[in-house]
């Protein structure tokens, strides 16, 4: 049987099971549902039971219901409850209760007109609750500052991270829940900038500053330092197309933070539930769907010493309706550059010419989302994007002086369709994204000055079905059931052009197509309604997952999970799972550049002293003979919610990544300085001695820019190869083996007294490892508190309080001290520490907010690195060039 039948056995497998309901007798259910108000009193039902009660909201208004106790099955139940009201109910398969008129459509005695105009209510407990880091025994954190809780419930199905099955959060998964409002107390004006003080993100990764800021063409999130492309980041729950010439990032500066409700990052391997990509973690981003009115935003922002400076302005407007509601959001985001000569540290040696520390950017961007349901079971929702940015930025390395300008746009559309049929919850989904780059790239030195164009497109489509259902009652409650499959293409198009003539000097168009099944088992084995001693609640969560892609191969992989409550208060964790990864289209083939160079002539010293003198030819760019890389992802680990202490959360977890074959480029595992020096025994793997005009001609072809800035050498003239001792392969490989292991630490305390409420809060990141080794028989070398490497404990911690309508937050930032492993003497980096402070003041009477943000609060420059990437004298991947930053922002609602 081919592959392509075998995909449609699989997709008629799929179906025929969705229409097919799974009967396990009529269960009976232990009761105590108190009189009261028949909408609350039906929600009550819903949690004791387990079951989903869909009605109109009118029905219940107005209406008592009597004290239902006693165990008896769900329609004696419902008979019970609706006794008085007049009201009927009916069955849909095993999990879901409708409640009704006698006549659908017949108005009722209180004026209930026509069905189609009153809006469902699901009532499924786990549907019924708020944000997973408000849930009991729920692995969610909320990091940064929250004011007190928000008591009114969200009746509404929640999006779950890491989970296939509506409702059910995975337990045995770290989750980390960051609000709008953690963002806006902490002073950073988009969710890039959050992120990158994250403890568990490397700021290594394409980011808005940095020595790369003017290629990168976006920020990403590397969770674990593992490289931007191990990190999943969706769009509520859906791919976006990436960043199109540096990785496969998804750019998430391109995501107005007014828009969005919550960012949830699930820090465990996910490949078994979203696909491979997902080694690190996954990074979800969820839009806002329930704004009521017109909510404006303006904030301008500066920084104390220098000239750049920042304006975000933004519009949100929604209505609700009985059956749907849609939200349209608009932000404008300018800010200047940040030049290297503004800051004191920046240490250049001649030639180097001022850089742009932080990229030059204005952006525009309008977010949709809508949703209308269709019948008491039928909804439908739509979400969709449209971004534009232009940024531009000066880079100096050497003797060279780089200037992009850069025009990006990026489109996303995504509807859904939810039918609840036959006890099963069913998604079916398209999505489309695009993202377009135009960058006009000048490239001066002192014997050239070339101007280039680069056009590059991403494009990514994607049908998705999802389905899910209870399968049958155990003695802890309902074994569930999620299992879905997709077809997703993604296309490249890349066109360099040499602006001076007109020539085109590259072109490539590339596509695949990944077709994906997978499957989700939730199975309670202790739990509420069966407790016993030390097992006050067991479950047990089985992922599995199988991909297959047109231009590499396939593979399945599975992921365990497993939560076990002891006693009441305390949770233990852990799960394991496997990733198939084949390598990026961009890995494989396209671009890429090869450059003569004389590394004692421009201060990298000799790397080959017997070869003096050295003239080095260094590749940089995708390699076609790439083979798959294969992980495993362990993780345990433990929550305590003393029943003594209300209000405490305090979270431990370790972590465990082993990878094999691992695609990366050898500067990323060995750094450029010990690369181009050979300073590091790993690096003469990578170089070819004395090679042969044969070998120079054949990396020369393989690439489409090649370049010297040795005078004597022409590299479209043979005749002047001679000189080339030496060929530095800096493309793609397959690092034979890495891993990376870690702890997390969270505590999360809110309390209240006569001065206020106060909340603390801390996220603590202590990497064990973060080693690499180049071939098999090499042991793994450990590059944790190395410059350009990630440092061993990052932490933030804040402080809340809250009194009538001031609130205030304070922030402490922390990067522990490392060794400058590039320097003769290997000097101690001293560590980094800097604050952040937050106030706000509502104005009920004006339905309007101020408030005050400060970042870097004592303006503390990053600490001194003598051998930092072009000789910048800080290292850019562990500290922010940026000083201290004001920012004022006034909100008002209508």
């Amino acid at each position: 049987m081919t592959s392509v039948n075998r995909f449609r056995f699989a997709l008629v497998g799929l179906a025929f099971i969705v229409t097919v309901p799974v009967w396990a007798g009529e269960p009976a259910y232990d009761l105590d549902i108190e009189p009261q108000p028949l909408a609350k009193a039906l929600k009550a039902f819903a949690e004791q039971s387990g079951l989903q009660v869909v009605y109109y909201s009118e029905l219940a208004d107005g209406e008592e219901s009597p004290e239902v106790s006693g165990t008896m099955t769900a329609d004696q139940a419902m008979t019970q409850l609706l006794a008085s009201t007049g009201l009927t109910f009916d069955t849909m398969g095993e999990d879901t209760v409708v409640v009704e008129t006698v006549a659908i459509g017949v108005a009722d005695e209180r004026g209930a007109s026509d069905s189609k105009n009153l809006t469902p209510q699901p009532m499924l407990m786990a549907q019924n609750q708020t944000p997973p880091q408000e849930t009991p025994n729920n692995q969610s954190q909320t990091i940064g500052i929250d004011g007190a809780k928000d008591e009114e419930e969200v009746l509404e199905e929640i999006i779950v991270t890491g989970s296939l099955i509506k409702g059910i959060a995975p337990k045995s998964s770290p989750i980390i829940s960051i609000s709008q409002e953690d963002i806006r107390r902490s002073g950073y004006a988009t969710i890039s900038e959050y992120l990158e003080f994250l403890p568990q993100n490397f700021a290594d990764s394409p980011s808005d500053d940095g020595l790369l800021s003017s290629i990168n063409e976006g920020s990403s999130i590397n969770l674990r330092g593992l490289g931007a492309n191990e990190t999943l980041t969706l769009v509520n729950g859906r791919r976006l197309a990436s960043a199109s010439t540096f990785g496969s990032f998804v750019d998430i500066s391109q995501i107005p933070v007014t828009a969005v409700d919550r960012v949830e990052i699930l820090l465990d391997g996910a490949s078994a539930v979203y696909g491979a990509d997902a080694v690190a973690g996954v990074v979800n981003i969820i839009l806002k769907q329930d704004q009521e009115g017109l909510l404006v935003r303006a904030r301008y922002g500066t920084v104390t010493n220098g000239s750049q400076d920042e304006i975000r302005l933004s519009a949100t407007g929604g209505h609700a309706w009985d059956s749907g509601n849609v939200a349209l959001s608009y932000e404008y985001y300018d800010r200047n550059p940040l030049p290297s000569d503004e800051r004191d540290f920046i240490e250049l040696a001649p030639p180097a010419e001022p850089f742009d520390l932080i990229r030059a950017q204005q952006r525009q961007s309008i977010v949709l989302s809508a949703s209308q349901n269709l019948s008491p079971i039928v909804a439908l929702s739509i979400d969709g994007f449209a971004t534009t940015e232009d940024s531009s930025a000066d880079s100096s390395f050497l003797d060279r002086i780089n200037t992009n300008i850069t025009d990006t746009s990026l489109f996303a559309l995504s509807a859904g369709l939810n039918a609840k049929l036959w006890g099963f919850d069913i998604d079916l989904s398209l999505g489309r994204s695009e993202r377009k780059v135009e960058q006009v790239n000048r490239l001066v030195d002192s014997t050239s000055d070339l101007f280039r164009q680069f056009d590059n497109i991403t494009d990514a489509r994607s049908v998705e079905s999802r389905a899910s259902r209870s399968l049958m009652d155990l003695p802890a409650g309902q074994l569930k059931i999620g299992f879905g499959a997709s077809i997703r293409e993604e296309e490249i198009q890349g066109e360099t052009t040499d602006l001076s003539t007109g020539n085109q000097l590259f072109f490539l168009q590339e596509g695949r197509r990944i077709k994906s099944a997978y499957g989700q088992l939730y199975v309670p084995i202790f739990g509420a309604q069966n407790p016993r001693p030390f097992l006050n609640d067991l479950e047990l969560t089985l992922s599995l997952r199988w991909d297959e892609f047109d231009n590499f191969g396939s593979s399945t992989n599975p992921k365990i999970g497993v939560a076990w409550s002891p006693v009441e208060g305390l949770l233990l964790r852990g799960s394991y799972g496997t990733s198939f990864r084949a390598p990026e289209i961009r890995d494989l083939v396209g671009g890429g550049f090869a450059i003569a160079i004389d590394p004692e002539a421009v201060g990298l010293g000799t790397p080959f002293p017997e070869l003096a003198p050295n003239i080095v030819l260094a590749v940089n760019g995708p390699n076609p003979d790439l083979e798959e890389q294969s992980s495993e992802n362990f993780t345990v680990g433990m929550t305590i919610e003393p029943v003594s202490i209300p209000n405490l959360s305090v979270d431990l977890g370790y972590f465990n990544i082993d990878y094999d074959g691992r695609i990366d480029r050898p500067q990323n595992a060995i750094g450029v300085g010990a690369l181009f020096t050979n300073s590091d025994p790993r690096a003469e793997r990578f170089y070819i001695l004395e090679p042969s005009l044969e070998t120079i001609q054949r990396f020369f072809d393989g690439v489409a820019f090649p370049q010297s800035i040795v005078p004597s050498i022409d590299p479209n003239d043979p005749a002047t190869w001679g000189p080339i001792n030496l060929i530095l392969d800096n493309r793609m490989q397959n690092m034979s083996k890495s891993a990376a292991k870690g702890i997390d630490f969270t505590v999360r305390y809110s309390w209240e007294n006569t001065a206020g409420d106060f909340t603390f809060s801390s996220n603590m990141s202590y990497l064990l490892e973060n080693s690499f080794a180049v071939t098999d028989q090499d042991p793994l070398i450990d590059n944790v508190d190395k410059v350009g490497f990630p440092v061993d404990l990052r932490l933030r911690s804040s402080l809340s309080y809250r009194r009538g309508n001031f609130s205030s937050s304070f922030i402490a930032n922390y990067v522990d001290s490392y060794t400058d492993n590039g320097s003769d003497q290997e000097a101690e980096i001293s560590s980094w520490t800097t604050f952040d402070l937050s106030a706000a003041y509502a104005l009920e009477a004006m339905d309007t907010s101020i408030r005050f943000n400060v970042t870097n609060l004592f303006d503390t420059d990053p600490p001194f690195v003598a051998s930092a990437i072009g000789l910048l004298g800080y290292d850019p991947t562990n500290a922010s060039p940026r000083g201290r930053f004001i920012a004022v922002e006034i909100v008002k609602e209508w």
